[in-house]
């Protein structure tokens, strides 16, 4: 119909997270006695098929274990595997962005197991179809319809070097995280800007044996080009490690170099405004009004804020030397109590010590927590959290072993609201002709001239010929009154 407009109003929907145990085993020839071990995955690929998204992972388990002579060491294993992720909205051309992180690990015999949790979110098409114009004969309201249109921005990436000094000579890396954090995004005519962190934190053995764990931190800022944004867009990124290897430069044990790959995943909201009809109503016949309640989004929210997890444990056989703590895996959700938000899971990693008795032992440590989450109001739907270590301090203290795990928290949200959408008008039977001649109609607060003339089956055009005194907006317990022409009965 001509009096009819398709709009898209897309928005973004959370993918639940999904867990899925991925196993790898490890038969050593010469029997070593595993300490440790610390895991990372990665999304290889996926494809979206009706009702499900599949996934193809690749997850890494680093086994740490010391041999006679003291030195550490580590094996590498690796399992891939294609998972299953089900959502009844998921159609072949479904747009996602996804992500996969270890949040739990465990040993059964020579089996290493990690527990894997793949979320992110997927583009929901949303075509409205709304009335712009009037039917003839019928009276409408017309009112502004704002919204925005969620679009997938195009998949980015970025690949850097970093070389960095370490404290100590380093001759072995035990093991080592790479985390990536976005922590402003800057919407340009046909361009954006990303600035975030890259954490590097390092376990390893010196020259002369010691054991220590060393932070390296950069910022990195790169601009995209893409025509669709301007400075007043509202554009939203995910970013994630790739890959990431650390090696030591030829002769210089000191330096650390991080060749590391980014991948960013995004969204842009963009306004919609337009004119649509809200109401309607006819002096001479029935209608019946095609409504409906449409959920539409209005903007994104993000925050970072950093927080520390804390603990004590107490190892087996005392601690004679603390050697460091193996990357950490972090189980996580977001609860609400009270209109307040909250991260709450476990912290997980494998500490390595020497007793009192000289024998080197790995202790796993769980830590649960609760951190306050601060969000704006206006944007509580959706809600996600991320969370970041960056970095662990350790340190022994008589049987004790204090830890402080550093965090960086991701707060997201979506600002949705629900609007009345016209996108019809059927006409019906005819109306009975009032026999009223004068009718007069008090102003209720908050009513309209379009209120009044509804309820009275007029046109506002002639309540304000009939009544020129009257001003507008009206006031509450105002008197409109209409005359009507009678048809003359002999």
């Amino acid at each position: 119909m001509e009096n009819q407009t398709n709009i898209s109003a897309n928005r973004k929907e959370i993918l639940s997270g999904a867990l899925f145990r991925e196993r790898a085993e490890f038969i050593d020839p010469d029997n070593k006695k595993i300490l440790g071990f610390s895991a990372r995955t990665k999304i290889l690929g996926y494809e979206t098929v009706t009702g499900a998204i599949k996934i193809d992972l690749k997850t890494t388990f680093r086994l740490v274990s010391r041999a006679e002579n003291g030195a550490f060491t580590h094996d590498i294993v690796e399992a891939e595997q294609t998972e299953t992720l089900t959502c009844d909205k998921i159609k072949p051309t479904t747009k996602v962005c996804l992500s996969a992180v270890v949040v739990d690990t465990k040993k059964s015999g020579n089996d290493y197991e990690a527990t894997v949790e793949i979320s992110g979110w997927y583009l929901v098409e949303n075509q409205l179809t709304v009335l712009n114009s009037c039917l003839p004969g019928v009276c409408c309201k017309t009112a502004p319809l704002r919204a925005e249109n969620t679009e997938l921005l195009s998949p980015g990436g970025l690949s850097l070097t970093y070389t960095d000094e370490s404290r100590m000579n380093v001759e072995r890396l035990v093991d080592y995280c790479v985390k990536a954090n976005v922590s402003n995004v800057f919407a340009n005519a046909g361009s954006y800007r990303i600035e975030g962190d890259i954490y590097v934190r390092i376990f390893a053995q010196s020259d002369d044996g010691q054991c220590f764990g060393q932070l390296f931190s950069h910022t990195f800022s790169t601009e995209i080009a893409d025509e669709k944004i301007t400075s007043e867009s509202d554009v939203d990124i995910d970013a994630c490690v790739k890959s990431a290897e650390l090696s030591l430069a030829d002769g210089d044990k000191r330096l650390v170099i991080c060749d590391v790959s980014l991948s960013f995943c995004g969204a842009i909201s963009l306004p919609i405004e337009t004119e649509t009809v809200s109401d309607a109503f006819s002096t001479t016949h029935e209608i019946e009004i095609k409504r409906s309640k449409e959920a539409v989004t209005e903007g994104f929210c993000s925050r970072c804020i950093r927080e520390k997890i804390t603990g004590k444990i107490m190892p087996d056989g005392g601690v004679n030397e603390l050697f460091g703590i193996l990357c950490p895996a972090v189980s996580a959700s977001v609860t609400t109590n009270n209109g307040s938000y909250y991260l709450e899971g476990v912290l997980q990693a494998d500490v390595l010590y020497q007793t009192n008795e000289d024998v080197t032992k790995g202790q796993n440590v769980e830590l649960p927590f609760k951190l306050n989450l601060p969000l704006e109001s206006k944007c509580d739907s959706s809600v996600t959290a991320e969370i970041i270590v960056t970095n662990a301090a350790y340190k022994a203290r008589g049987a004790e072993i204090e830890l402080v795990f550093e965090t960086v928290i991701n707060v997201k949200g979506v600002s949705e609201k629900t609007i009345d959408v016209v996108s019809d008008i059927e006409t019906g039977a005819k109306k009975e002709e009032s026999d009223v001649a004068i009718s007069l109609y008090i102003v209720r607060k908050g009513e309209s001239l379009w209120d009044v003339a509804k309820a009275l089956n007029t046109e506002e055009e002639t309540l304000l010929r009939q009544n020129e005194d009257i001003g507008l907006p009206l006031n509450g317990g105002e008197k409109v009154i209409l005359y009507r022409e009678l048809p003359f009965e002999q």
